[in-house]
């Protein structure tokens, strides 16, 4: 795109105050982008997530037996598979945006959480049948803010400390001229892009792994994944083609894409799991 005489000089040698093409605008507005999940994979089935209805305790029953009689299911995994991950040193004894891993035990840690994971031959067999799980649940009082008096503090084993202070900051607060002692709150936030998240996973017969997902950051989320399963990064390869927007909600892997590989894994087969637009709202953390 040209930039006229007036334009550049406004800009003073930089981007600021200049027009710019954006270079994938043309493609994502004529439908021209390819999305990672509408990346097409021969023998691909589809999983969908069952989610927790409270907010705190555990899980005291899971009833999956009209669930498993629904047309085109083929399996429903809970934790009671007991399947085997590993942490993500990125945030220590959990997925990377949370302190847990996902399906590994009955506790309820917040409302939307995944508790079971359904994979049938479409994906709407499998929406129906993930309608059609029971829970029963031991509740517990949940407490959703810091100030709460039954709010306690975790220690995460391997978080990395804060470091040691530097200065003086209660000497220079003293001897300051002006001082200010004021609390500022904010709402709280969802990401909730155009693009749900979402993840196509599939394993090779050598042990590699492939990941279709929108990603702010590829390398991370290969990372991740390497940590969740224990193989080598080179095993893992993470497309990202496009991002239908982000606010940062793509910029690590979330349980949804974990889900995906776990489930791929078990089927030794494809598997596309996509968040529906409600669970977008809990199925990848807040913007603090």
């Amino acid at each position: 795109m040209a930039v006229n005489e007036s334009e550049s000089l406004k800009s003073n040698g930089t981007f600021l105050g200049r027009r710019i093409a954006r270079v994938d605008g043309v493609a994502k507005v004529t439908g021209q982008a390819d999305y990672a999940l509408e990346h097409n994979l021969a023998g691909v089935v589809h999983a969908v997530i069952v989610e927790s209805t409270v907010p705190s305790g555990r899980i005291g029953k899971i009833d999956l037996a009209v669930a498993r009689t629904m047309p085109g299911v083929l399996r429903i995994l809970t934790h009671a598979d007991a399947l085997p991950l590993k942490s993500c040193p990125m945030v220590p004894a959990g997925s990377v945006m949370e302190s847990f891993l996902p399906l590994q035990d009955a506790r309820i840690r917040y409302n939307g959480q995944p508790i079971a994971l359904v994979v049938a031959d479409s994906f709407e067999h499998a929406t129906e049948a993930a309608g059609r799980v029971r829970i029963d649940y031991e509740t517990e009082l949940a407490v959703a803010d810091i100030d709460d008096p039954a709010a306690t503090s975790i220690d995460v084993p391997g978080a990395p400390s804060s470091g040691p202070a530097r200065g003086d900051a209660k000497g220079a607060l003293a001897a300051a001229a002006v001082r200010m002692d004021v609390v500022y709150t904010t709402p709280r936030e969802y990401s909730c892009p155009m693009e749900p998240l979402g993840a196509i996973a599939t394993w090779d017969d050598d042990g590699a792994l492939t990941v279709w997902m929108p990603s702010q950051w590829a390398q991370g989320a290969r990372r991740a994944f390497s940590e969740w399963f224990a193989i080598p990064m080179e095993k893992v390869r993470v497309i990202s083609p496009f991002v239908g927007g982000g606010f940062g909600v793509k910029v690590t892997a979330h349980a949804d894409s974990l889900l995906a590989a776990m489930a791929a894994r078990e089927m030794r087969r494809p598997v596309k799991l996509a968040l529906s637009r409600p669970q977008n709202f809990t199925g990848n953390g807040l913007r603090p």
